[in-house]
């Protein structure tokens, strides 16, 4: 009688596990944050290998233990439920039934197997959809398995992989190394197939054809991309269309999506030269160096005539000669102020022309122009009398062709006399400009 009450329970034990698990199945790699649910069904096999010699009496092997090594039966069912977490994670729960033969000794008896585990899987395949896709995971977790009356913990570890039919249904084969935390417990493999479904919304709306359902897609009228839900990025440069101002063609994040496309930091609409890296002084486009002496135009003060990086891009030329230099300062002395006057006469333009003729022989020659006085007024008045001459003889020699840079102008009052003020040829003598060679 005890016998029979306990085979009934047994017998209502396990339809209680089978309706719990019958309705759901799922897969970590069909699912995704807009289809969390997955169901479906399978069979299971319980494999426990082992190895050793048969008995030379009874021909068995008494080291295989106590169950036989391979078990399944009609009724071997496994079913999961699973909830996809983020980043191709999903948690399952499965639940198995099965029934395995002892080994040794030989009885002919049968146990009831019953496990239940949780496992954590991750999608190995980038596939984006499931449709005509091959899934491969991975996966590890824990759960308890009954063997009769004998349960004990395990510590899984699962791989396989799903060959998808369509959006909904797919097949599944997948192996499970369940690994006995207990002496009594059974280390043992399980293996299985079956069929999935992917739950997700009937008749689910999507309008654009981009695989992101209406209800999630903020561009529901033009397809678009996943990590932008659902809204287009026509150019591929990773800014969505709404916040490209170049939608059209790739860009630059720096430039709202419009390019640049010589990577010189100006983008294309502002660049003069978009395919040359420039600068931005020079709208986009590259300093030249006309004479191809290395020193760009902009700071070469011979760009046209190839010279020298430390000339400022100009030749170094002969040093000016003695005998030029002895008639610039010929010519100077006879440039002779009348008393409080800054006019030029014209027998000092006529000196002032024959020193023009010599500076131009040597084009990179620098010169310094010195206005002096007598001491006939104050110095303050003096200095700006000096000053005043001299700007008037570099004045002369600029309208004359001279390079203005090549000229400075300097005012010394009377502190610089070359005769006695008091007689009234040395005051004449004093009222003079010097040019001065620099280089």
């Amino acid at each position: 009688m005890e016998l029979l009450t306990n085979s009934i329970e047994m017998k209502y034990l396990n339809r209680l596990f089978l309706l719990s698990f019958l309705c759901i199945y799922t897969l970590s790699t069909a699912q995704d944050k807009f289809n969390p649910w997955a169901f479906g069904i399978g069979i299971n096999a319980v494999n426990n290998p082992t190895t050793g010699d048969n008995d030379s009496e009874t021909g068995l092997n008494p080291f295989m233990g106590r169950y036989s090594t391979w078990n399944m039966e009609a009724a071997a069912i496994r079913v999961t439920a699973a909830r996809y977490l983020d980043a191709g994670f999903v948690f399952e729960i499965v639940g198995s039934r099965n029934t395995i033969d002892e080994n040794y000794p030989i009885t002919g008896k049968e146990f009831t197997y019953l496990s239940i585990d949780g496992m954590f899987k991750l999608n190995l395949s980038n596939a984006k959809k499931p449709v005509n896709r091959i899934n491969p995971y991975v996966g590890v977790g824990g759960g308890y398995t009954w063997v009769d009356d004998i349960g004990a913990g395990t510590l899984n570890g699962t791989a396989g992989i799903n060959f998808w039919i369509s959006e909904r249904f797919g097949i599944n084969i997948q192996t499970t190394l369940k690994k006995a935390f207990k002496e009594y417990g059974t280390t043992h493999f399980q293996h299985s197939g079956g069929l999935v479904y992917r739950l997700g919304e009937k008749r689910i709306k999507d309008k654009d054809g981009d695989g992101i359902v209406d209800k999630w897609d903020k561009c529901p009228e033009v397809r678009g991309l996943a990590e932008f839900n659902g809204c287009p990025d026509n150019d591929g440069d990773g800014i969505q269309d709404k916040l490209d101002d170049c939608p059209n063609r790739a860009g630059l994040k720096i430039f709202n999506g419009c390019p640049d496309t010589d990577r010189d930091g100006i983008q294309d609409k502002d660049d003069l030269c978009p395919e040359v890296p420039g600068i931005l002084a020079n709208k986009g486009c590259p300093i030249p160096d006309s004479d191809q002496d290395g020193v760009l135009d902009n700071v070469d003060k011979c760009p046209n005539v190839a010279g020298s990086l430390d000339n400022f891009g100009c030749p170094i030329e002969e040093i000016i000669s003695q005998q030029d230099e002895e008639k610039i300062n010929y010519f100077a002395r006879t440039l002779l102020f009348e008393y409080g006057k800054t006019t030029l006469r014209s027998s000092d333009k006529a000196s002032l022309n024959e020193v023009v003729g010599i500076m131009n022989a040597y084009p990179f020659s620098k010169f310094s122009i010195e206005g002096h006085t007598d001491n006939s007024s104050g110095q303050t008045h003096n200095l700006r009398l000096s000053l005043n001459r001299a700007k008037a003889v570099k004045n002369y020699l600029v309208s004359r062709g001279i390079d203005p840079d090549r000229l400075s102008a300097q005012g010394f009052g009377e502190g610089r006399p070359i005769a006695p003020n008091s007689t009234k040829e040395g005051r004449r003598k004093n009222r003079r400009v010097e040019i001065v060679l620099r280089n």
